[in-house]
């Protein structure tokens, strides 16, 4: 076995998976047959079919659900933190309250107003990350 990388094809990442399944499921002492028909509820052959990448995902999802790796799914695809974007959508909403003269005044600056408005974003964004990673301990 070896490590998974972008230059593995789709089979073979599929094929290296299962092989990793498959020593969790042989490490539990668990027959193919009877992981498949009694933890998953499939057949062997549609168990099988993980090694082709022919599977449902609700058939790979309960793979690693029943061999106790459903967990490290964060790992895989961890939670979107926040955005440029999200903060900028913050900040229109909080300048629709201004008067149309302090919206002017900050045009008629230019760019240098731009990037003044690029440093105080991106404090912000980080001010609305380290809220997340705090909340979300």
């Amino acid at each position: 076995m070896g490590k998974i990388s972008i230059a593995m094809s789709d089979m073979a990442v599929c094929e290296e998976l299962f092989q990793r399944l498959e020593q969790r499921r042989k490490a539990r002492k668990l027959t193919q047959k009877h992981f498949a028909e009694e933890y998953l509820g499939v057949t062997v052959k549609t168990y099988r079919t993980l090694r082709e990448g022919r599977c449902t995902m609700t058939v790979f999802l309960s793979a690693i659900r029943q061999l106790g790796l459903i967990d490290n799914l964060n790992l895989l695809l961890p939670e979107q933190g926040v955005r440029p974007t999200d903060v900028l959508k913050s900040e229109k909403r909080q300048s629709r309250g201004r008067s149309r003269a302090s919206a002017g005044a900050n045009v008629s600056l230019g760019i240098k107003a731009e990037s003044s408005n690029v440093g105080r974003l991106l404090a912000q964004r980080k001010k609305l990350k380290t809220e997340q990673d705090l909340g979300g301990e």
